[in-house]
């Protein structure tokens, strides 16, 4: 899209601050800048080993080795249903060790039972995978991926969902994470569709932003990140009246959760591309082409508008947040913000200030 000389200076001199006020990048060998540190508990995913080991689509020697002591594909169907799901119910005892209260969720994949761990005496989530083939060779990849990222991770810094355990049960391969709470779409949906507060978005988004740095960095691309995907390590709330209106206010911290088939591996670039159909169609003079006389070309001309049209306020924090979402949705790479540059932006500064109070 085409901008003029002054909007086109002040957009590369923001970036350009952005730019000088992020650390330079750590090399394989250099140790010297863990203290440009936003924080002192690790707040860059640059403060973590850099780990290249190749992560195997198939399950790494040790996991296989494992996956032949835990069991084989049972042929019967005694214990699946006409899909292939796992038929349980209450009380039944998976691995010797987990017993089933409730079901939380059902998808493609297959099920996720809240259980109830003997040994630990904790409740966790297991997902129960379809006994079919290809989503038990898509969970063995999965679960390799997982036993990575403990390990790359393993003092739990960037928010990555934990896998605590893995197990076959009738062929069915089950896998063992921390019970965490509700995701942010349903939150959002529980909360009648009321936005999150401009601190909460912070906090989220910085969560956020280091955590899936931390796994570009280690090599691999999160291919379903989505507010599904998203969970509330507690959803506890507080409960604020303001003209009959119920709010939630307090969300604490968020991860990421790793579903079947979420990542691809990338060595050097990326190993997928998007391919656009018939760009002409859509696209003139490198801008987006609507017709008036179609319905739903109407609807967007309507309803859509200019980004900074959107700000409620003329706060500094909101200006921020919406200077950062006007420099991450850049359809040109080179101008758009990186994820490390973003971790640098000015509308995360309270929690890096905050953060060099506490070191």
């Amino acid at each position: 899209m085409h901008k003029d000389k002054e909007s086109g200076l002040q957009f590369g001199q923001r970036l350009r601050n952005i730019r000088a006020a992020r650390p330079r990048k750590m090399g394989q060998n250099d140790q010297s800048a863990l203290n440009t540190d936003p924080g002192a508990d690790d707040t860059s995913p640059a403060s973590k080993p850099h780990k290249t080991q190749t992560i195997n689509q198939e399950l790494t020697e040790s996991t296989a080795a494992a996956a032949q002591q835990r069991g084989h594909r049972a042929v019967s169907g005694d214990h699946n249903d006409e899909e292939g799901h796992l038929v349980y119910h209450e009380g039944l005892l998976l691995n010797g060790r987990y017993e089933v209260v409730s079901t939380l969720g059902k998808g493609a994949f297959g099920k996720v039972a809240k259980c109830f761990d003997r040994d630990k005496n904790e409740y966790v989530a297991v997902k129960i995978v379809r006994n079919i083939d290809c989503f038990s060779e898509v969970a063995r990849s999965e679960i390799a991926v997982l036993e990575e990222i403990n390990a790359l991770d393993d003092d739990n810094t960037f928010a990555c969902v934990r896998m605590q355990d893995w197990f076959d049960h009738h062929g069915h391969i089950c896998i063992v994470f921390e019970l965490l709470g509700l995701s942010t779409c349903e939150f959002i949906q529980l909360n009648h569709y009321l936005p999150f507060s401009l601190d909460q978005i912070r906090h989220m988004a910085f969560q956020l932003f280091r955590a899936v740095c931390f796994l570009h960095r280690n090599k691999l691309t999160h291919t379903d990140l989505k507010p599904e995907n998203i969970l509330l390590v507690s959803s506890d709330f507080d409960l604020e009246y303001n003209e009959n209106t119920v709010r939630m206010l307090k969300v604490t911290i968020c991860v990421i959760h790793v579903d079947s088939g979420s990542f691809l591996q990338y060595f050097g670039h990326i190993v997928f591309y998007v391919k656009v159909i018939k760009k002409q169609h859509y696209v003139h003079n490198e801008r987006l082409k609507l017709e008036e006389d179609c319905s739903r070309d109407a609807y967007i001309q309507k309803h859509c508008k200019p980004l900074k049209e959107y700000m409620r306020r003329c706060a500094e924090e909101e200006r921020q947040l919406f200077d950062l979402l006007s420099l991450m949705l850049q359809y040109d790479v080179v101008r758009r913000i990186t994820l490390e540059e973003a971790l640098w932006h000015p509308f995360f500064s309270p929690i890096r200030a905050k953060k060099k109070q506490r070191s």
